[in-house]
């Protein structure tokens, strides 16, 4: 249990002693901090997350639930009148996060770094709300990754969103070309139907695939 490994830890740093191991006044105290622990996290709905989406929101979440549990050990060694220095509550505390929430951002990394690598290559047509939506969303995608936006808007021509440069169709060809991209997502919602059509056929006269988004 991460909890316990953070407890002895803790006591270890603080007292340069390995033998409180054996101490069982220090298990009495696990007895009731580590059920209690488990409760506070599974409030907080830390088991039920799925690691890949976890994000830095729950932070604050796992942060209140480890106060908590440090607060209890602290009050557990009180009234149990067990010797426990007032430090060992904030080193447990900080090894107490780190562990719990480390270990899950660092399976979520390893978990995405592989899957964005099999991600299939497109390209966005529309740099407005619609296109910035998109972006945002399929950031969070294991199936697409936006290499480039394309918009007819001269004004937009050579700007970026996010690090992606913003191309006119004709310019984008040899990119397009380049990386291997084999679908475009139409992300402009509001444009007339006649306008949608020949941006349609435009794109499929150079065999691409488009995809109109909602």
């Amino acid at each position: 249990s991460i909890v316990i490994f953070c407890f002895f830890v803790s006591m270890f740093i603080r007292l340069n002693d390995y033998q409180v191991i054996f101490e069982k006044n220090y298990w009495i105290i696990l007895l009731f901090l580590i059920p209690a622990t488990i409760f506070f996290y599974i409030k907080i709905g830390l088991y039920q997350s799925i690691i890949r989406f976890i994000s830095e929101k729950i932070f604050l979440l796992t942060g209140l639930a480890i106060f908590m549990s440090s607060l209890l050990l602290y009050i557990i060694a009180v009234s149990l009148d067990v010797f426990l220095p007032r430090s060992i509550p904030i080193i447990y505390f900080n090894f107490l996060i780190i562990f719990t929430l480390g270990i899950r951002f660092f399976f979520k990394y390893i978990f995405l770094l592989n899957k964005y690598n099999q991600r299939k290559p497109i390209a966005i047509y529309g740099a407005g709300e619609a296109g910035r939506t998109l972006l945002n969303s399929l950031n969070e995608s294991l199936d697409f990754q936006p290499l480039m936006f394309i918009d007819d808007d001269e004004k937009l021509k050579n700007t970026k969103i996010k690090d992606l440069k913003i191309y006119k169709y004709e310019d984008s060809l040899l990119l397009i070309e380049k990386y291997n991209i084999k679908l475009i997502l139409l992300a402009m919602p509001s444009i007339p139907r006649s306008k949608r059509v020949r941006i349609i056929n435009k794109i499929e006269k150079s065999n691409i695939n488009v995809q109109s988004t909602p």
